[in-house]
């Protein structure tokens, strides 16, 4: 139950084989989600003279409309394979001159490539915090430490009911038939989901949202919003295709889930938890 680099690098490799380029390309229900998370980070954009620091298991989806909004941008990553991946889109859409750096992280939780307080917004999103395990603490501080003092810092999480309901919804009955072989009360009492049972995806740790705050408080940070991702529209993807097709629908859609993300109740009910923090004063 332990951090394993090389996997994760394997499974970034193995997205980008399958033309993991754009999480809004692959559906309607993606796209959702994408526009929710942008909608966040524009809220927090610095001036465009600004630094933004982008370190997670995505290849530039975020950081190509933050630079497509005349930003600057350094992209951190583990993955040779993702930061070339990065690279090429940036070239395809002739905004490359956007990006100070495609930096290659020795290992998450690592940042020392970056100076104290560099950064006017850090962000940290597809679940990277959940897949750096037992070094999340590590990272979580370090993201704190390359960012200005007062910076806003964006991260999402994975949460564990997400991991049930996919077993359901893709009738994978038989890990239900032998939970304790599965590892199904393991990520209940843990937290953790195994990497041995089920290698399609490497282990992570499934954050609460208490967890997740405690962890942003403990590392000296203010808490400015929390939210569920998609936490209506969970996995909904036929419906969702159909309602992108009209556009007033769509906009109530996302006017909804906007709503209904941040209703404390739903926190742990998201695909993810997304929160936005700023590094305080001390």
């Amino acid at each position: 139950m332990a951090y394993n680099k090389d996997i994760l690098k394997n499974f970034l490799k193995k997205k980008g084989a399958k033309g993991w380029i754009s999480h809004a390309g692959e559906s309607a229900y993606k796209l959702l989600q994408f526009e929710l998370i942008m909608k966040v980070i524009h809220q927090y954009l610095p001036p465009e003279d600004s630094l933004i620091l982008d370190v997670g298991f995505d290849p530039g989806n975020f950081s190509l409309k933050i630079a497509q909004n005349n930003r600057r941008l350094i992209i951190g990553d583990i993955s040779e394979d993702q930061l070339q991946l990065t690279r090429e889109k940036f070239d395809k859409y002739g905004i490359s001159d956007k990006i100070d750096q495609f930096a290659l992280l020795e290992d998450l939780g690592n940042l020392e490539l970056f100076d104290d307080d560099t950064f006017d917004l850090v962000i940290c999103l597809s679940g990277t915090l959940s897949y750096s395990c037992e070094r999340r603490h590590k990272l979580m501080k370090e993201l704190t430490r390359v960012a200005k003092v007062g910076s806003p810092i964006i991260l999402s999480v994975k949460t564990k009911a997400q991991y049930f309901r996919e077993i359901i919804k893709k009738g994978r009955f038989d890990l239900l038939e032998d939970a304790t072989k599965a590892g199904l009360w393991e990520l209940i009492d843990t937290n953790y989901k195994q990497y041995e049972e089920f290698p399609e995806e490497p282990l992570y740790y499934g954050f609460s949202s208490k967890e997740l705050i405690e962890l942003a408080i403990k590392s000296r940070c203010e808490i400015l919003e929390i939210m569920a991702l998609n936490p209506i529209t969970n996995n909904q993807i036929d419906p969702i295709n159909y309602i992108m097709e009209k556009e007033e629908a769509w906009n109530t859609l996302l006017r909804i889930e906007t709503v209904f993300a941040k209703h404390t109740g739903l926190l742990d009910a998201g695909e993810e938890i997304l929160i936005v923090v700023r590094k305080e004063v001390i």
